[in-house]
C-alpha cells in the first residue's frame, strides 16, 4: 500500500522480505517475487539483514550503479532477488546473526543441494 507514496520520492526499487514467503521486489513499473527455499529453521535473526545484504553485494559485484536500477533486465534482478532469498534461507538455518552467514563455498553448496532437491 505504501509503494505509490515511496516511488514519489527518489525510491527506485524496494525490496520486500517476507520471510518464508520469499521476497518481492517493486520498481515503479515491475513486481518481481520469488519463492523462499524450504529449510529447518534455527535462527531467524539478521535473515532480513543477509537478505538485502546479498542483494546490495550482487548489485556491487556487477557494477551496477543506483542509478541503472530502473534499467536493470528483469532477468538480472530476478537472478538477485533469487539468490538473496536462498542467502538469507541459509542464514537462518544456523544460530546467530552475522555468524550465521555463508561464505561463497558455502552458500554455492547451498544453492546446488537445493537445485539438486526441485
Amino acid at each position: 500500500e505504501a509503494l505509490p507514496e515511496l516511488f514519489a520520492g527518489r525510491v527506485k526499487m524496494v525490496l520486500y522480505s517476507k520471510g518464508k514467503g520469499g521476497a518481492s521486489l517493486y520498481t515503479k513499473t515491475r513486481n518481481i517475487t520469488v519463492v523462499a527455499p524450504e529449510v529447518n529453521v534455527a535462527d531467524t535473526t539478521g535473515a532480513g539483514d543477509a537478505m538485502i545484504g546479498s542483494f546490495l553485494a550482487c548489485l556491487i559485484k556487477d557494477g551496477i550503479a543506483p542509478k541503472d536500477l530502473e534499467r536493470l533486465p528483469v532477468e538480472a534482478l530476478l537472478k538477485y532477488l533469487e539468490f538473496s532469498a536462498y542467502y538469507a534461507s541459509h542464514s537462518v538455518t544456523n544460530k546467530g546473526a552475522i555468524e550465521a552467514y555463508a561464505d561463497k563455498n558455502e552458500i554455492t553448496k547451498f544453492i546446488k543441494e537445493y537445485e539438486n532437491k526441485r
